[in-house]
Parts: structure tokens; C-alpha cells; sequence
């Protein structure tokens, strides 16, 4: 079907209650990906795919798939000609702040050695969209914890270089836009192998707080007077246990929260058998071949509607456009993945866009991926 307008594409529907599918073929990077919607209406009326988005080669999300997948590699967002810098120097940090972290729609750099005092900063934003930027210094051995700077709603045009100077020099009361942190929690997670916590703003910045192995992490509180509504603790956890994964968002600080369960299923040929894992709200099964990758999202509803817990990748080769390289018999992995969170299915695909283009994920929101390579 044609777009009705660039980048969207609408069909009618005849019966509410009906199973309907849906192809997409993407180029992105230096490859192509061919996409398969299978879902009810009740599942969602309308799905917004990121590869749309422009920038369309930068997500705000690390893909949950590890290592396995082509998108494993955290992808930025590359600065461009549409963008505008905020730059100078740190100055004022207390001798025994060694470590700075920093965020921004940009970038997420996880805390890293200060090597001189004071130090340059930059910070690039896209023109045109309220953003936000933040940076915290660390101090580990300290009775305190940390100094924040956060700034919102940061607006400007495209190639504008503003200049201005972060103090942290005291006062901590907000009025230079820095804050002092003096508190900590632990988060503890059963069958968890590896932690991360970061804290999420509603205009794109997602400062790391701390990261370690183990299913337990102690790390910062953001002080109240620094947070607002639509901000949100975002808890990134990898299994002990090999293919489980979660993601989590919360207003209040994390101090537990439940991985998914494992999964299994079976491959036969290019059919997946067997998707009947309890609480799933969503399969996403991938095939890649050397030059395409597929991927598809299908849902219990639309295998309950077909009378099956069985997925067979369609057959496209008979339709004009059809390249004969675009065959799945080269299979270079195959993983299927069980999804579950809370809201509407769009919710995972907003997952992958840039977080300066979005709503903040819903308190309590959580994705959970449980993966399973069948041989």
C-alpha cells in the first residue's frame, strides 16, 4: 500500500475482532530489515516503527539482545547541521570529587576518572526540541554522595554555540542548577547477574547512576527538590541466567523487582512451534541472513485467532520487488523473544525511539525479554 502521507500508511479494517498482518521492508545502516506485524486491533489500532524517525540512525535505548544481534552496539545519535552545542568549563569542584558522569539526548557516559580540575565540557542538542541535559560528580569515599547539575527545557537554533560555565561551587539549593546528593538505596533482584541504574528525564537525558555485577546494587537518590513528575528511575538488569532480561521505570526509587521467567520453544524449518509462554504480551522472533534481517512481532491474540501456538515466516519471493538474495537459508542467528510490560503494544516500539521524541514511560512500566535460541 502506498503512504497517505510520508511515512505513514493506513489500511481499513472490516472486522474489529479480526487477525491482520502486516510487511515492512526498512533500509537502515548498511542493511535491510524486513519487519512482519501479526496483532489484533484490540492489540493496537496504530504503531509507530522507529526507523521512521528522523534521525533515523539514533535510538535512546541499548538493545536487549545482547551481544547476539545485528542492533546489539548502543547506537547514538549522530550530531548534525540541525543541532546546536552548549559548551565551556567545570569549575568549583571539591578536591574529593574524582568521578563525573554526564546525559544528554546525545549521549550517556557512564561515570568516568576526572583528570584535570577544572575541566571542558559540551553538551549538542537537536534544534528545535525541548531538552535537558545533566552531569553528577562522584565522590565514593565521601559522607556524601555526589553533586548534580540538571538543566530542562533547553531550546535553541540550529548552529548556535552557546558558552556558559558549570559551577559547583557551593550553594546546592538549585539557583546555579546544581544540587547536592546525599542519599543511596539498594536495589536486590533474585537470579539478577548484572545491574544498571540510570535516571531518566522527560526532554532526553539519561544520567547513568551506578552499575555492577550481582543481583544486588547500592546507588544514588536523586535529592527531591531536583526531580519533577515525568522523571523516572530506569533499571536495566541481564539475567544470571543466559537470554533473561529486564527494564523497568519508576517515579521512586527502585529497591526490587522480579526477572521473567525462562522460555523455550522449538524451530522447525522457518516455523517457531510452541509459543505459549505464560504472560507473554508479545513474540518478537528474528531470522538474519547475510543481507537482511527479519524480524516479526506477533501476539498471543493473533495465535489464539489462528488456532495455533505455531509461527511461520511468510513467503514474499512471489512478489514483484523480490530479490533472490534476500533468501533465509543463510542463517547467521535465530532467537525468539518473550515480552511483557505494562501498557499498549506501541509501548514497545516507543521503547526504541530517541528520547527527545517521546513521553516518558509510565510509572511502573516494565519490559521484560526472555530469549531462546532453539537449535
Amino acid at each position: 500500500m502506498a503512504p497517505g502521507s510520508p511515512g505513514v500508511f493506513a489500511c481499513g479494517v472490516t472486522d474489529p475482532a479480526g487477525a491482520y498482518g502486516f510487511a515492512i521492508p526498512v533500509e537502515y545502516g548498511n542493511g535491510t530489515g524486513v519487519y512482519y506485524l501479526q496483532a489484533t486491533l484490540a492489540d493496537a489500532a496504530a504503531l509507530t516503527f522507529p526507523y521512521y524517525v528522523a534521525p533515523a540512525q539514533g535510538f535512546s535505548r541499548a538493545p536487549l539482545d545482547g551481544m547476539a544481534g545485528r542492533r546489539a552496539a548502543r547506537a547514538r545519535i549522530a550530531p548534525g547541521p540541525n543541532d546546536w552545542t552548549m559548551q565551556g568549563t567545570v569549575t568549583g569542584v571539591p578536591d574529593n570529587f574524582d568521578t563525573v558522569a554526564t546525559a544528554s539526548p546525545y549521549n550517556m557516559n557512564y561515570p568516568s576518572m576526572i583528570d584535570t580540575i577544572p575541566f571542558p565540557y559540551a553538551f549538542t542538542f537537536p534544534a528545535g526540541w525541548p531538552t535537558d541535559c545533566a552531569m553528577m560528580l562522584l565522590d565514593y569515599s565521601a559522607p556524601y554522595n555526589g553533586l548534580l547539575y540538571v538543566r530542562r527545557g533547553l531550546n535553541n537554533t540550529a548552529g548556535v554555540v552557546v558558552e556558559e560555565d558549570i559551577d559547583f561551587s557551593s550553594p546546592y539549593d538549585g539557583s546555579k542548577h546544581t544540587y547536592l546528593v546525599t542519599e543511596r538505596t539498594t536495589v536486590n533482584i533474585e537470579g539478577a547477574g548484572f545491574i544498571t541504574v540510570s535516571w531518566m528525564t522527560p526532554g532526553g537525558a539519561n544520567l547513568p547512576l551506578q552499575s555492577d555485577a550481582g543481583s544486588s546494587l547500592e546507588y544514588p537518590v536523586i535529592p527531591a527538590a531536583a526531580v519533577t513528575a515525568g522523571d523516572r528511575y530506569c533499571l536495566n538488569v541481564g539475567g544470571a541466567q543466559s537470554g533473561l532480561y529486564l527494564m523497568a521505570w519508576s517515579h521512586a526509587p527502585f529497591t526490587s523487582c522480579e526477572m521473567p521467567d525462562p522460555f523455550t520453544c522449538g524451530l522447525s524449518g522457518l516455523t517457531y512451534t510452541g509459543l505459549n509462554h505464560p504472560g507473554a504480551s508479545m513474540y518478537d522472533l528474528r531470522i538474519g541472513s547475510d543481507i537482511v534481517e527479519w524480524d516479526a512481532f506477533v501476539t498471543p491474540a493473533w495465535l489464539a485467532a489462528a488456532g495455533t501456538a505455531d509461527y511461520t515466516y511468510p513467503d514474499l519471493s512471489g512478489l514483484d520487488g523480490w530479490q533472490p538474495g534476500w533468501g533465509l537459508d543463510a542463517v547467521t542467528y535465530i532467537y525468539a523473544v518473550e515480552n511483557e510490560f505494562n501498557g499498549s503494544l506501541p509501548d514497545y516500539f516507543k521503547y526504541w525511539l530517541p528520547a527527545y521524541m517521546q513521553e516518558p514511560f509510565a510509572d511502573g512500566a516494565f519490559l521484560k525479554t526472555a530469549t531462546c535460541q532453539p537449535e
